[in-house]
């Protein structure tokens, strides 16, 4: 009750600015697969991500997506940020050793042991790893948080893959897709080494204009992309 009661007030950022990488038209790598709106980075806004702008990106590729299933298209065309990751074909890529291990997509596991799911907790696992993230790579971010944030999510991904449950379940399968999240994030949040927009390094506090680039996950592989396609500033 506001006449009785302290309005709670917490800091709150869009901790993960960027995108699934779109053409122009919404269509992704994927063929078959579109995104338009926040989930989106076409390159129209740079890092600006404000909410307003992705409800007008929501209204104008969203017709522009329909538009282009209705004229037969299925996959991308080398527009927007499209353009650098088609031209570049994610060329000089990091080796996915940058990346915590995490569960795998089907669900199999990469050793013989198992434990009984039951003694899961997939909340309290949930929990562990969002507090995690917003402890160490939350607001404020250092090379120590991030690391130690990694340490967590690879447990919590470690816990998954030896439950050995075929991620069919709703609950484990929302942890997989959460810990698949944080480890992209971990890792384009260690590689920035400056503060730009929401992404805000204690340790490097000040924007370094060579990192006017955007920085795209493709499977196991990490690629920070050049060019002048490349030039709007997403945070990862």
């Amino acid at each position: 009750d506001p006449q009785r009661d302290w309005l709670p007030i917490a800091p709150a950022a869009h901790h993960l600015s960027g995108g699934v990488v779109t053409d122009l038209w919404g269509a992704t790598a994927l063929p078959g697969l579109w995104a338009v709106g926040e989930v989106a980075c076409t390159g129209v806004h740079g890092a600006n991500r404000l909410a307003s702008n992705s409800l007008l990106e929501g209204m104008v590729f969203g017709a522009r997506l329909a538009e282009s299933i209705l004229d037969g298209g299925d996959g991308p065309s080398a527009t927007g940020v499209m353009r650098a990751v088609m031209h570049d074909g994610l060329a000089g890529s990091i080796e996915g050793a940058l990346r915590p291990p995490g569960v795998a997509v089907d669900g199999r596991l990469a050793n013989e042991q198992r434990i009984d799911v039951q003694r899961i907790d997939v909340q309290k696992e949930r929990d562990r790893l969002q507090r995690t993230m917003i402890e160490g790579a939350g607001v404020v971010r250092s090379a120590g948080s991030l690391a130690g944030a990694a340490d967590a999510i690879v447990e919590v991904g470690e816990m998954l893959q030896s439950a050995g449950d075929p991620l069919h379940q709703r609950d484990h399968g929302e942890l997989a897709n959460l810990v698949a999240a944080a480890q992209a994030l971990l890792v384009a949040a260690t590689l920035r080494t400056e503060t730009r927009g929401a992404h805000a390094r204690s340790d490097f506090p000040a924007p370094d204009v060579r990192w006017r680039r955007r920085i795209v996950h493709s499977g196991d592989r990490v690629a920070v992309l050049t060019g002048s396609a490349a030039a709007g500033p997403d945070a990862s």
